[in-house]
């Protein structure tokens, strides 16, 4: 529900229902990474980044973590630090290591 609720811009209710998630499940990385993205919806960047970086503790190349809490930094005008999670989310996703495109054209 929380995640239907994000997309109607329900970002209260998507909240309460992954904090609910969360309690039943504290290892479930994904409702830590979309409270975060509720979080960050409703304008509190830095609250986001707490569960961003808890999501990350539990699976540490979660990409979508690591994407959003990229955003957050960037939000907080910490560019070098969201750069550098960015590098590294790129490193976690194997078939970016290598150009996309190659060969002849």
């Amino acid at each position: 529900m929380g995640s239907v609720k994000i997309a109607l811009g329900d970002y209260e209710g998507a909240l309460a229902d992954y904090s609910v998630a969360i309690t039943l499940d504290p290892q479930f990385y994904i409702a830590y990474n979309n409270r975060g993205a509720a979080k960050y919806f409703m304008g509190q960047p830095d609250s986001a980044m707490v569960d961003f970086d808890s999501a990350l503790a539990i699976l540490g190349n979660y990409v979508p973590a690591m994407n959003n809490k990229a955003a957050s930094l960037s939000k907080n005008a910490m560019y070098k630090e969201s750069l550098s999670l960015l590098t590294r989310l790129l490193k976690a996703i194997p078939a970016l290591e290598k150009p996309i495109l190659t060969g002849d054209w």
